[in-house]
């Protein structure tokens, strides 16, 4: 006579008309224990019933880890998300700032580069026309001197 293997947790196989005798001091060795009057099949489908009920309560505990697992890496990998967003924007505005820097840094170069330019050619227009003033102031008065006053 074929007996169904898997029944639903909450029912019990049906047994002969004598009740299993539990201990019920530790309940989770009920399945297992020998009840009187009880053929050796029946006890053998009653422990294989605990088995079954014990890997059901391991599965649903395995999976609600594994559920809770899932969830707290997709919350860490949004915070990563975000600090990389966060990041990646910080590093945007920094290179904007370097940019922005550096042109001006440019400007300034150049614009110091062509007053150096200005001073040299003054520098070196003083020193060609101060030399001709002073030339020309000397032989004034020898020539003031040649003159006869008016």
């Amino acid at each position: 006579m074929p007996l169904p293997l898997l029944k639903p947790t909450n029912e019990k196989l049906p047994l002969a008309s004598q009740p299993l005798l539990i201990n019920y001091a530790n309940p989770g060795l009920a399945p297992f224990l020998l009840a009187e009057g009880l053929s050796s099949m029946e006890t053998l489908l009653t422990n294989i019933q605990g088995l079954l009920k014990g890997a059901l309560d391991s599965a649903r505990s395995h999976t609600e880890q594994s559920r809770l697992e899932k969830t707290e890496l997709k919350l860490q990998l949004e915070r990563e998300r975000d600090a990389r967003y966060t990041l990646q924007r910080q590093l945007s505005t920094e290179l904007q700032a370097t940019v922005w820097i550096q042109r001006r840094l440019k400007k300034e170069k150049k614009a110091k580069r062509k007053l150096q330019e200005e001073l040299e050619l003054q520098i070196l227009h003083r020193c060609t026309v101060i030399p001709e003033k002073e030339i020309n102031q000397q032989k004034t008065p020898a020539a003031q001197e040649n003159k006869p006053p008016l």
